[in-house]
């Protein structure tokens, strides 16, 4: 049976291979490099600051399965806080129902504690954009930038 955990020491080499399967399956691998140490620096912080920075699980037997990472920041046009989802990664074999308790987790996180006024979500360019878009729609988000990345 799997539930949804806030992130705790526990879970630090779990949360550090979904890191890692998220870099190998999205465009990011082959532009950036995947840095274990800098990663596991990342987490640290975000297990230590859970008012600015969130890792939601979703669990199975112990095991973490799923994740999406965030941070918080302040928007450049107001006071307001914006909450960017970093990661959303959860493995293949328990993707559909189970991603969405993750994102609904991640928006009540964002709503509720962390207090942000925007929850931004990402979109990456592979084969589930279409369908990651449609679902975004669905739950009331809106496109407003597309990002572009280059290798200098």
């Amino acid at each position: 049976m799997t539930e949804l955990k806030i992130a705790t020491w526990d879970y630090l080499p779990d949360i550090l291979e979904m890191c890692q399967k998220f870099h190998e399956n999205t465009p990011f691998n082959g532009i950036e490099e995947y840095n274990e140490s800098r990663v596991t620096d990342i987490i640290i912080s975000i297990i230590e600051d859970p008012a600015n920075k969130i890792a939601i699980l979703l669990v199975d037997d112990g095991k973490a399965v799923g994740m999406v990472l965030g941070v918080t920041s302040t928007s450049i046009f107001n006071y307001g806080k914006v909450a960017t989802e970093l990661a959303w990664w959860v493995d293949p074999e328990y993707r559909g129902k189970k991603s969405l308790e993750l994102m609904k987790a991640y928006e009540y996180w964002a709503t509720n504690v962390a207090k942000c006024s925007v929850v931004q979500m990402s979109l990456l360019e592979n084969d589930t954009t279409e369908s990651v878009d449609r679902l975004y729609k669905r739950k009331g988000y809106s496109p407003v930038e597309r990002a572009y990345i280059k290798k200098v």
